[in-house]
C-alpha cells in the first residue's frame, strides 16, 4: 500500500507542470530581494503609526489555529491593517502579470487574491474589522483612515449599551 502511494505521488510530481526559471540573473536577484514582511512599505507605514502615537502588533495571528498572519493589528480595537503590494495582490491600477511564464504567474496571483478574500471573511467572522491598502496609497491617508477607525471602534466599545444606560429601579409592593 505504501509503495503504491509513493508511486502515485511520484507520478503526479512528474506530470505537474514545473515553473520556468527567471529569464536572467538580474530578474532572479530581484525576485529573491522581494521581502514578504518588513518591506519598505510596511516600515514606512508602521513608522507613521508609531509617530502618531498609535501602538500595534506586527505580523500578528489574530485567530488561533488559523494560518493567518496580518501585517498590523490593533488588538484592543480588533482592527487589522493589511498592506498589499500592487504586484503580489493584483492591484487593479498597477497590477501586472509577467510575460515570461505568464500562465503560472496568473494562477499564482489569482490564488493570492483568493487567499486574501478568504482571510478577510475569516477575520470578519471572528469579529475583526479589516482595512486593506495598496502600496501606492498615501501613508498619511492610511494613518488617517486607520486612526479614525481605531477611535471609532474604541468609542463603540466604551459606549454603554441601552441596558446599561437604564437606571435599575426596585419597586416595592
Amino acid at each position: 500500500m505504501k509503495i503504491a502511494n509513493r508511486e502515485r505521488k511520484h507520478e503526479t510530481m512528474e506530470t505537474a507542470p514545473k515553473p520556468l526559471g527567471p529569464l536572467t540573473e538580474a530578474i532572479r536577484r530581484s525576485m529573491i530581494a522581494n521581502r514578504s514582511r518588513d518591506n519598505s512599505f510596511e516600515l514606512v507605514v508602521r513608522s507613521a503609526f508609531y509617530r502618531s502615537g498609535m501602538r500595534y502588533r506586527k505580523h500578528y495571528r489574530p485567530i488561533p489555529g488559523l494560518k493567518c498572519e496580518v501585517d498590523i493589528a490593533f488588538t484592543k480595537a480588533k482592527l487589522v491593517v493589511q498592506l498589499d503590494g500592487c504586484f503580489w495582490h493584483g492591484c487593479p491600477v498597477h497590477g501586472t502579470v509577467p510575460v515570461h511564464n505568464g500562465e503560472w504567474w496568473a494562477a499564482k496571483l489569482k490564488r493570492n487574491r483568493e487567499r486574501d478574500e478568504f482571510m478577510n471573511q475569516e477575520l470578519i467572522s471572528a469579529g475583526w474589522r479589516v482595512l486593506r491598502f495598496w502600496e501606492h496609497e498615501s501613508t498619511d491617508a492610511i494613518v488617517s483612515i486607520a486612526s479614525n477607525e481605531v477611535a471609532m471602534l474604541h468609542l463603540v466599545k466604551r459606549t454603554p449599551s441601552d441596558a446599561e444606560r437604564q437606571p435599575t429601579t426596585i419597586e416595592s409592593c
